[in-house]
């Protein structure tokens, strides 16, 4: 029996695919673990990344100054400037953008008569000048304002804060989520059950698109088309339960820490290296080495713990009603035998006293 879970996330959606054994010690087989990210496909915005750029200034010899720009033109994407030549320049033009290594926001609103920059931290960059960068909020009012232009002007998110960032567009996930789903399609679609991390509704509404998306396309592509058993969402928190053994050795080690969501991570990681350096000390160093152990270690103590909570107690119920069917046949059986030899007997008593009577009167002619 093959179980797939899912721990959600954008940058570490985690899963896990075991092959209970029952008859093996060790009977949470390992058969395929790893790690999907959702935003790591930076190649389309690569031509588009800010390159380092020499001012364009002139020293007084006549020669290029050659110093690394400290500003760019806001309408043109590689002539820069040092401070000394943007201080120049700035008073000329007045539309020179600060080139630094965290982006800000270069959205200008006016504030006690005087314009100034947002300079929030911006996370999406436009595609002609990607020095041209906006906050979420900005960038929708940017658009806005492209729109009442007649300008078809796109933007993308800046590849080092794609982490970071709390707004993502769904469609894209969503496209992205489907594309690398379908290259493990011969993994993920033969499967008995499919155990998925439930998300609050309003905590992370992201998280939980994600989750519903799974569920879609496994609905789609697995349950209809019959190579799914079924499909389960699961309750994080029961995670831990799959560890048998002693739960005193997480506490004595993380007890100290004051978060519990921590100290529930780094129990995760603990109970699962436990429960596979036996046996499967293949996957034991392959966890060892992942930046991201907590994320995996989940996903395997949720297939365990699935299989122990639900699949094994179905089983356990379907052998007592299966039990508790052949009881009843067998009593109905043993009614219905009852009568039926009632019947006979009847039968055979009305047949005897007929005989009787024939024979008494033969015996009076």
């Amino acid at each position: 029996m093959r179980f797939l879970s899912w721990d959600i996330g954008i940058k570490n959606l985690a899963y896990n695919v075991i092959d209970y054994q029952s008859d093996k010690e060790d009977p949470y087989v390992i058969q395929n673990w790893g790690i999907i990210n959702l935003i790591d496909d930076t190649d389309e915005v690569a031509d588009n990344a800010v390159k380092y750029i020499v001012c364009d200034g002139q020293l007084k010899t006549g020669k290029a100054c050659g110093q690394k720009s400290k500003y760019i033109k806001g309408d043109n994407r590689y002539i820069g400037y040092c401070t000394k030549h943007g201080n120049e320049q700035q008073q000329i033009h007045n539309n020179l953008v600060p080139v630094k290594s965290k982006m800000k926001c270069v959205y200008q609103m006016t504030k006690k008569m005087e314009t100034i920059n947002c300079n929030k931290v911006g996370y999406w960059l436009k595609e002609d000048n990607p020095y041209m960068c906006y906050c979420q909020t900005h960038l929708k009012q940017i658009k806005k304002q492209d729109i009442d232009d007649n300008k078809t002007t796109e933007y993308y998110m800046d590849p080092k804060r794609a982490g970071k960032v709390k707004q993502y567009n769904i469609k894209d996930l969503s496209v992205i989520l489907f594309k690398e789903l379908k290259k493990y399609n011969d993994i993920f679609l033969n499967v008995n059950a499919i155990i998925i991390e439930n998300q609050p509704v309003f905590k992370n509404p992201t998280m939980k698109s994600i989750q519903m998306l799974l569920y879609s396309y496994f609905v789609i592509n697995g349950l209809m088309k019959n190579t799914v058993g079924d499909i389960t969402f699961f309750n994080a928190g029961k995670k831990l339960e799959a560890f048998t053994g002693n739960h005193q050795i997480a506490k004595d080690k993380f007890g100290h820490i004051k978060s519990e969501y921590k100290q529930t991570k780094n129990s995760s990681v603990l109970f699962c290296k436990e429960m596979i350096k036996d046996n499967q000390q293949q996957w034991h160093t392959y966890l060892n080495a992942q930046p991201k152990q907590d994320d995996l270690a989940d996903t395997f103590l949720m297939n365990c713990c699935y299989v122990n909570d639900t699949y094994l107690k179905n089983i356990e119920t379907i052998k007592r009603k299966q039990l508790a069917s052949e009881k009843r046949l067998l009593k109905e059986e043993t009614i219905k035998l009852k009568k039926e030899t009632k019947k006979l007997k009847e039968q055979n008593q009305k047949l005897i006293s007929v005989d009787d009577t024939k024979i008494l009167e033969i015996s009076q002619n």
